[in-house]
């Protein structure tokens, strides 16, 4: 089910309120983001391993930020190692 986001914002918004906001619902589980600014718009959704995006808001595309969450979710996958304690 997509997720609807309205950003209220007078200005156009920075990538930094864009990624904060996509981090924040992430987070909470969700797989499917339609992002607003009025007329402007963004799709950004996770189908399988990876992000797919899609749309512009300002200079930035769905497709960028897509591409950015794929880079960082392959680093953590690389880099870093969870260990459980029990």
């Amino acid at each position: 089910m997509t997720t609807l986001i309205e950003l209220k914002s007078k200005n156009k918004p920075s990538r930094a309120l864009i990624m904060r906001t996509i981090a924040e619902y992430i987070e909470q589980g969700h797989k499917d983001l339609d992002i607003r600014w009025g007329e402007n718009w963004l799709e950004i959704v996770k189908g399988g391993d990876n992000w797919y995006g899609a749309g512009w808001i300002k200079d930035i595309g769905g497709s960028d930020i897509a591409d950015e969450l794929n880079s960082m979710q392959r680093f953590i996958k690389d880099h870093i190692s969870f260990v459980v304690i029990k």
